[in-house]
């Protein structure tokens, strides 16, 4: 969980976190698809919906503001030349987070 959340949070090469927290490039990835395969699992139908007028206003204005790349680094990352299911999946995954995340800020 801890490689997972950093590689979603910071977005350094999975190789990074063979050195930092003793666990090998492979086992990073399994972890990381594991988690966002369990996350849109369960919660996408919850937190993943069309967008209304309000959702893609909102949107253009965090786009020019960056605060969703700045918010999910691993879109910036080495991660981004990955196979497209996987950046699908990745991408799903920060959608639905950052989603709760801002229900449970209001």
């Amino acid at each position: 969980m801890t490689t997972t959340v950093h590689i979603l949070t910071y977005g350094c090469a999975v190789s990074h976190y063979e050195e930092y927290i003793k666990i090998g490039e492979s086992t990073a990835i399994k972890c990381l698809k594991a988690f966002c395969n369990a996350i849109v699992a369960v919660h996408a139908e919850e937190y993943m919906r069309p967008p209304n007028e309000v959702d893609i206003a909102w949107l253009f204005e965090e786009g020019e503001h960056k605060r969703f790349q700045i918010k999910w680094a691993i879109t910036q990352g080495p991660v981004r030349y990955w196979e497209k299911d996987g950046l699908r999946l990745i991408m799903k995954t920060c959608i639905i987070l950052h989603n709760m995340i801002i229900e449970d800020e209001h």
